[in-house]
């Protein structure tokens, strides 16, 4: 027997009217039968700088949850962190984002090695996510979720991509697999035991097999690809999905809604994903769907006035390095 659509939306959010910035972020289990997607919300970790990710696991959580959790240590442990974050350097930051990628991939090989062969290498997650400062928004991509800057211009709505899928079909993707040493049939990566249907995860072991490379030159591999937004007077909100949403909706689709329900709500962004979500699911998606959304208007609080926020179900969250991870 198939499994059964788990309509149940579990929400959080964080940030009050009168503090920034706020967020919101909803998910959804959907036809899957499990969920396999966790979040991640570090708020003001350093003065002025936060952390949000969305990781979205496949064949497991497992790979999901630890990078929710320790993405952010892997940051702010480069040796160039502290001079770089200090200087508001953004060009450094994304150094220290690539480095972090390929190192929580390290741990994970090396702290985990007997859970991955028990999942026969198969276990693994892509992952999206952004480091805001007072002046940039800073985005990190492994695979094929996605970030999409909200915007407003006059009185319609707008974005801007800060991340491209890696996929086998985007042309630099799929030269760099085949140079490495991998190989692509179908649209999908090859190994002795599978497909993968992204270029680029964290985990997936058994896709980063040549013995003469390191991890960051397997065929897959998760160094994360880095874009840097140079923070914007239209800019509304910052839109982190997995492919979830994206099966079924386009960037400027989700930004409409998303600008066009956050007005209706009076800014209550969990209500806004909430929303987003059951779109997805009544759109046809299929998958685990985990949609976040933070306030990126320039004064820290977006020009939308904010109605009271429900209380979050708290049964499921945990606590890590003073933010959340679910």
């Amino acid at each position: 027997m198939g499994a059964q659509c788990d309509r149940e939306i579990h929400t959080e959010h964080g940030g009050q009217p009168d503090e920034t910035p706020r967020w919101g972020v909803a998910s959804m289990r959907g036809w899957r039968p499990t969920m396999e997607d966790y979040h991640t919300a570090h708020v003001d970790f350093q003065p002025g700088i936060s952390l949000y990710g969305v990781f979205d696991g496949h064949s497991g959580k497992h790979v999901a949850e630890h990078c929710a959790k320790s993405l952010l240590r892997h940051i702010v442990d480069d040796a160039a962190w502290s001079a770089a974050s200090s200087q508001n350097d953004a060009e450094a930051m994304r150094g220290c984002i690539e480095r972090a990628g390929l190192t929580l991939d390290q741990e994970l090989l090396v702290r985990t090695g007997s859970l991955w062969r028990h999942f026969n290498g198969q276990g693994g997650s892509t992952g999206i996510f952004a480091l805001i400062t007072p002046s940039y928004i800073i985005a990190g991509n492994v695979g094929d979720s996605r970030a999409v800057m909200v915007q407003e211009v006059g009185n319609s709505a707008n974005c801007t991509a800060l991340s491209e899928d890696h996929k086998p079909s985007l042309r630099r993707e799929h030269l760099r697999v085949m140079q490495a040493g991998g190989s692509i049939s179908a649209g999908r990566v090859n190994c002795a035991i599978g497909s993968l249907a992204m270029t680029r995860a964290f985990g997936d072991f058994s896709y980063k097999q040549e013995p003469s490379k390191p991890l960051g030159l397997q065929p897959v591999t998760a160094r994360p690809e880095v874009q840097i937004h140079e923070r914007a007077r239209n800019d509304v909100f910052l839109l982190l999905a997995c492919d979830g949403i994206w099966d079924v909706m386009s960037n400027l689709g989700a930004a409409q809604r998303v600008l066009r329900q956050a007005k209706k709500n009076g800014g209550n962004l969990q209500k806004t994903c909430s929303e987003l979500v059951s779109e997805g699911l009544s759109l046809g998606s299929t998958d685990n769907m985990t949609a976040m959304l933070i306030d990126v208007s320039i004064s820290g609080v977006a020009r939308i006035p904010q109605t009271a926020i429900e209380e979050p179900n708290n049964s499921w969250m945990q606590m890590f390095l003073g933010g959340r991870v679910c």
